[in-house]
């Protein structure tokens, strides 16, 4: 039988076919990579995750198709991500919950480091408190003032348990010396409906879901929660400069994976990331939604968790907050 043979072509093809790693090929190692949302449609997580699904989608020529699990304070979404094959064809972008509920909930039962694969750390924001027309206040002095004289009888709509916006109410109560009714959610935008038809009388949202309602007057704006002010809302000053000089609650976001994702791939997708978030568009947009690009490697973004579970658990402890 005569051997066949290759072409210097072929041999080139067949080299380049085996040195290429699968994650670098347009069709990846998965047909699709999904991302979890842990919370309902219409809040910051999930017009954030829509956003990075898209952009991720357009780098890798794969679909990326968002997958809403809401409820359990994102305990759900986390758990499913935990579980996930570390292959690549699961990731979700994970706030502050990710690490306060390990504090809050006797049910999750995970380490937000080490049972997870930190991609990178994305963005930052700050919050802002914003109020209906059923609450008079016009700035934050006035709405402490307003809620002391009124002890427990103002609804406050909870977007997420253990969300940055949650542990700004519960230190804004103790700072403030104020009392409210703290109505939970899933998901911010579920929150915001109700605050716009009079259901809860303010919130601390997410700048992002928050900025169209302000913006058509339909909700104001009284400060934000972060120690600078907003780029999407920079005539609003901060909780720190109007009336409580130490606050400073901000909001975070980190690309995450199972634990043992490969490093081929790891790497693969911040370089995407890192060409994603260069484009002047990009920046553009995530600042007028009032997010702060904070784009972190790998490793620099498994020491930011560990920093966050470091300031914030044992607080969450002491306290005594439990869901």
């Amino acid at each position: 039988m005569q051997a066949h043979r290759f072409s210097r072509r072929q041999w080139l093809a067949a080299a380049s076919a085996v040195a290429l790693p699968a994650w670098n090929t347009p069709a990846g190692a998965q047909a699709t990579t999904r991302f979890l949302v842990a919370a309902a449609a219409g809040g910051a997580t999930d017009l954030l995750t829509r956003q990075y699904a898209q952009w991720l989608g357009q780098e890798w020529k794969r679909p990326t198709p968002v997958e809403n699990r809401a409820g359990g304070g994102s305990l759900i979404a986390t758990q499913l991500l935990q579980r996930a094959a570390p292959d690549g064809s699961t990731l979700m972008l994970s706030g502050l919950s990710h690490v306060a509920n390990v504090g809050m909930m006797d049910a999750a039962q995970y380490d937000p480091v080490k049972d997870f694969t930190a991609i990178a750390k994305l963005l930052t924001f700050g919050s802002v408190l914003v109020v209906n027309d059923a609450v008079p206040a016009r700035d934050i002095r006035q709405f402490i003032a307003y809620v002391k004289a009124n002890p427990d009888k103002l609804n406050f709509g909870l977007g997420g348990t253990g969300t940055s916006q949650h542990l700004a109410s519960v230190a804004l109560a103790r700072e403030a010396g104020i009392r409210f009714a703290t109505i939970p959610y899933k998901g911010g935008g579920l929150a915001m409906n109700d605050l716009l038809s009079g259901q809860v009388q303010f919130m601390i949202e997410s700048i992002p879901t928050a900025i169209p309602h302000i913006q058509s007057g339909k909700i104001r704006a009284l400060a934000v929660t972060g120690s600078q002010r907003s780029t999407g809302l920079p005539e609003v000053p901060t909780l720190a400069e109007s009336a409580l000089p130490q606050f400073d609650v901000e909001a975070w976001f980190v690309l995450l994976g199972p634990a043992g994702l490969p490093t081929d791939f790891v790497q693969s997708t911040y370089q995407h990331l890192q060409k994603i978030m260069a484009q002047p568009t990009v920046k553009d947009k995530l600042l007028a939604m009032g997010a702060q690009p904070d784009l972190l490697s790998p490793a620099q973004s498994r020491a930011f968790l560990e920093s966050e579970s470091r300031r914030w658990l044992p607080l969450i402890r002491q306290a005594g907050i439990k869901v």
